[in-house]
């Protein structure tokens, strides 16, 4: 059932704005980016960060936790939606606990005990809203956990597992195009998404070497290649214990752009070059959590362009650079990082500095700006003993909000970004956002598809959702009265008429806690329908 509309990806909106009239003048561009801004200003996105108490449990134990919901746009508490579904997957992606938790001023808690019969392994730890359902699954919340089962032998194949590597290549842009010079990043890392160290050669099909490359931080780094037409390129990894890879080139065009994004000190130095001598304009936008940061219109001059993008303009975060072609196509994309520069501080004392056993230890915790001044803060804290099982956490609140929701997959120790400010640790995340970030266009078969809303934001409570079909048919049953009542001191009904879909739902205004629900028709009039309530939990996952 669609409910409302969406736009999961605003450059489809960007290019349904743009088809008709191939003569695109400068107003005509203003005036679609100012209708992007206003669009997407109208379709909220949220955050979810769980804070657990800590990342290794033993069955029994209990897994607390802290949910934060925040606005993607600004980073700060979301008041939407009011319930956050919290689910434990086991290594095939089954769910073995969910939790709906109530959201309140952006925040909520909850916990998960863990049965005595869990077997050990590594689980998946996700949270979500109900309006976050409509993006991907690669969007919502999710942390990897231990838990260890010490009544049951240990799975042998978790133990010896023998490590496997694999290498990918990343065409700054999105794509190669012969005899243009292109910036190509690359990673290397083993089956536990680790980086690891490498080496190698990239050469073509009469074995040639064309160029040279090595790992930097974590399996990371980047070499130029100018592809020739009628070549074809692969690259010869070499990697721990002996390992050779080889692993071929994504194919180059023979007609198309690239773009290369130099990070200067005051500015963003984006140049375009196109296979020809064309002096055809292309168009540039700059968007950050899809608020509108720079846009601009360039004709190429054979076949170059080159936008400058001052970094005051760009709003603190992931940054999506996008071009599109003279027929308002997107070709090259890539991201790029701005450091916040505020960063709430954090400071915690303890009443003594030495301690005996059995002695209580009072904590003091004070929250400040950058500045110095104190800020009231919504914290959580955790109290764990750092040994060989249990570490310190490598991602916090601030990382996740800020760079890892933003890009794809596992970002190995993400606060080294933020701590370590060199030209060293900003090639290192520049890296990061070449291959986790990286985007591809099919220039070949261009989707204009128009998407839609699936799931309403749950702003008042939770929302039950329902199917009525005919028992005898089986096909679905429109406009048909469903009551929904909730038995109790506090007896609840509701009623909803079911569309042509046969579909249902019910916005339960602050339903909490462990209630029953009966769903039923009319009987004296109704005997022949089926209803059916939907699971409000997610049966999408990531495959990142």
């Amino acid at each position: 059932m669609s409910l409302y509309k969406r736009s999961n990806y605003f450059f489809t909106v960007l290019v349904c704005l743009l088809l008709g009239n191939s003569s695109f003048s400068q107003t005509r561009f203003e005036k679609m980016v100012n209708s992007i801004a206003v669009y997407n200003s109208h379709h909220l996105e949220e955050k979810v960060y769980l804070h657990t108490d800590r990342s290794y449990y033993l069955c029994g134990d209990i897994i607390w936790f802290k949910a934060y919901l925040e606005n993607a746009v600004s980073n700060h508490p979301s008041s939407v939606s009011k319930v956050l579904y919290v689910e434990l997957l086991n290594s095939s992606h089954d769910p073995v606990l969910q939790a709906k938790v109530k959201v309140s001023s952006g925040s909520g808690s909850g916990s998960f005990a863990l049965p005595l019969s869990f077997p050990s392994g590594n689980y998946e730890l996700r949270a979500y809203t109900n309006w976050m359902k409509n993006d991907s699954a690669g969007h919502f919340f999710r942390k990897m956990i231990t838990i260890i089962n010490t009544t049951k032998n240990l799975d042998q194949s978790l133990v010896k597992a023998n490590p496997k590597y694999e290498a990918q290549f990343f065409p700054e842009g999105g794509n190669l195009v012969n005899g243009l010079k292109s910036l190509v990043a690359f990673k290397v890392n083993d089956n536990q998404g680790m980086g690891v160290n490498a080496n190698g050669v990239i050469v073509d099909q009469s074995n040639d070497t064309i160029a040279n490359f090595q790992t930097a931080h974590f399996g990371m780094g980047r070499f130029y290649l100018t592809p020739e037409a009628g070549k074809n390129y692969s690259a010869i990894v070499s990697v721990n214990d002996n390992v050779t890879l080889n692993i071929p080139l994504p194919n180059a065009y023979n007609q198309g752009m690239v773009m290369h994004l130099a990070d200067q000190e005051e500015a963003v130095r984006i140049e375009v070059n196109s296979s020809g001598s064309t002096s055809s304009p292309v168009y540039l936008i700059a968007s950050t959590n899809k608020l509108v940061d720079y846009s601009r219109a360039l004709n190429l001059n054979n076949g170059n362009a080159v936008f400058t993008i001052n970094k005051s303009d760009l709003t603190s975060g992931v940054s999506r650079i996008t071009l599109f072609d003279e027929n308002r196509k997107p070709v090259c994309e890539r991201l790029y990082f701005k450091m916040p520069e505020d960063r709430l501080n954090i400071v915690a004392k303890t009443d003594k500095s030495n301690y005996s056993k059995r002695d209580a230890v009072s904590v003091d915790l004070s929250t400040t700006a950058g500045s110095g001044n104190f800020l009231p803060g919504n914290l959580s804290a955790s109290v764990y003993k750092l040994d060989n099982l249990q570490q310190a956490d490598d991602e916090n609140i601030f990382t996740y909000l800020w760079l890892s929701s933003d890009v794809k997959g596992y970002v190995e120790d993400p606060e080294y970004y933020f701590k370590n400010n060199s030209a060293e640790s900003n090639e290192a995340l520049d890296n990061l956002l070449l291959t986790q970030g990286w985007r591809s266009f099919d220039w070949n078969e261009p989707s204009l598809q128009d998407p839609s809303f699936s799931y309403a934001p749950e702003n008042r409570g939770h929302i039950i959702m329902g199917k009525v079909t005919n028992e005898m048919t089986g096909q679905p049953a429109s406009n048909v009265l469903v009551y929904l009542s909730v038995p109790g001191r506090r007896v609840q009904l509701y009623g909803c008429k079911s569309d042509a879909e046969g579909n249902v739902h019910f916005d339960m205004k602050d339903f909490y806690g462990a209630n029953q629900i009966v769903l039923q028709t009319n009987t004296t009039t109704d005997s022949t329908y089926r209803l059916q309530i939907f699971t409000p939990f997610s049966q999408s996952f990531s495959n990142e």
